[in-house]
């Protein structure tokens, strides 16, 4: 077996490499998950990268390296989100107690850390001392971090429901408690929820809508109705700036009662053009497409209206020959030397209008008049396929609409690929 000196400068120098190639693979992780030219077999390669690290530093551990004494010098600094992530992948994997226990009170102390502590959480494999540091954390982030473990470490989801169905649920833990029933699929609640339609918050309001949506009895129709008016609701009240609750309202809407949110087309494309043309997408109705061509004519809604038709037909501007240039991205009465504002398309490509039209009349007839979801039809089969081997845009989505139509637990699309793929394989037909 190896063995290095803890001093050397060659044991220290892969220590450091490793802590970096794990934390910082962790920090650029979510990038990938909003890239279009991403797909399930790039996680793979790169999840795989971050798992390497993982276990070299496990090995250099078990070979003699003390990686504590380097986290202990780490520590005497203030810590980057990035190294909290990987000291505790490295104190949960190793079972080096006290260096959880840093990296736990870290996270409690000092809230911003709470993410990286969490997300390391939900990288490392199932153990014992998992078990025990999501126990430990305050019940808000634990249901969040159980949902995501669900499939691997069931018995934590046990405790939490009889510690839910004891425990009063105030006001502050509701959008939580009822995200993470939701995503374990538990479908008794339907009763107890309902009236929360009614919540003042519009948080509350929201998770609970999108539980009924993909939990609640099929035949209650007074319920369905129920959740109809209030998704619309939240739509029309939202914010153009509100992108993440209004996006969530939106895709519940299409999978509840898509002709609702048809209806809704007409307010959103005055209120917020933006979110009518994800709306399109979302819809997946290559009626629709003739309106994202000409969206796509428009500066401020040209990226996403791409994104839209390319989830509706599967097609992608650099294979099928309409990626578009980049325009000038300073307005043409700002300083010289401003700094351009954060676009929330600024991952997306840009699209040729002309170009995409000429694709669209040569395959708009292969394509069809039926719902379409990445270019195949929007069926279990169809979801079943992006979610294996699809986008990464486009694979929550695609368990969404296997979660509703299963009634089911929801599929986590953020786990480590190499667990997902586990996962995957069980996957009801």
């Amino acid at each position: 077996m190896l063995s290095f000196h803890p001093l050397t400068s060659t044991a220290s120098k892969l220590v450091d490499h490793h802590l970096d190639g794990l934390g910082y693979g962790w920090r650029r992780r979510s990038d990938r998950f909003d890239h279009p030219d991403f797909d399930v077999a790039d996680l793979v390669a790169y999840d795989d990268r971050m798992l390497a690290s993982q276990e070299a530093l496990g090995a250099l551990h078990q070979a003699g390296t003390d990686v504590t004494d380097h986290a202990h010098r780490l520590l005497k600094h203030p810590l980057r989100l990035a190294e909290l992530f990987a000291l505790t992948v490295h104190a949960v994997a190793s079972n080096e107690t006290w260096l959880l226990n840093t990296c736990h009170d870290l996270s409690v102390g000092l809230p911003e850390h709470a993410e990286a502590f969490d997300a390391a959480l939900a990288w490392v494999p199932a153990s014992d001392a998992l078990a025990h540091a999501i126990k430990a954390l305050p019940l808000q982030r634990r249901l969040a971090l159980e949902a995501r473990r669900r499939l691997d470490m069931p018995a934590l989801v046990d405790a939490t429901l009889l510690e839910l169905a004891t425990a009063p649920w105030d006001d502050q833990r509701l959008p939580a408690a009822i995200a993470f029933s939701c995503d374990i699929g538990r479908r008794d609640l339907s009763g107890r929820l309902a009236p929360l339609l009614e919540h003042p918050d519009p948080e509350v309001r929201g998770e609970t809508a999108r539980y009924l949506v993909m939990l609640a009895p099929r035949d209650n129709q007074t319920l369905a109705a129920q959740v109809s008016t209030t998704l619309q609701a939240l739509l029309a009240a939202s914010s153009p700036t509100e992108h993440e609750a209004s996006s969530r309202a939106a895709q519940a809407l299409v999978l509840h009662q898509p002709e609702a949110a048809r209806e809704v087309l007409p307010d959103l494309f005055t209120r917020a053009p933006r979110l009518a043309v994800q709306l399109l997408g979302w819809l997946g109705d290559p009626a629709g497409v003739p309106t994202l061509i000409h969206a796509m004519r428009h500066q401020e809604l040209a990226r996403v209206a791409g994104a839209s038709v390319s989830l509706i037909t599967g097609s992608h501007p650099g294979r099928d020959g309409w990626a578009g240039q980049r325009p000038d991205r300073r307005p043409r009465d700002a300083a010289p030397d401003a700094i351009p504002a954060i676009e929330a398309d600024a991952g997306l490509p840009w699209p040729d209008a002309d170009a995409f039209a000429a694709w669209w009349q040569a395959h708009g007839d292969a394509i069809g008049t039926h719902q379409r979801f990445a270019g195949l039809s929007a069926l279990p089969p169809g979801w079943r396929e992006v979610l294996r081997r699809g986008p990464l845009r486009w694979r929550p989505m695609a368990a969404d609409r296997l979660q509703h139509h299963h009634q089911g637990p929801a599929f986590p699309t953020d786990a480590p690929a190499f667990r997902q793929l586990t996962w995957m394989a069980g996957l009801p037909a």
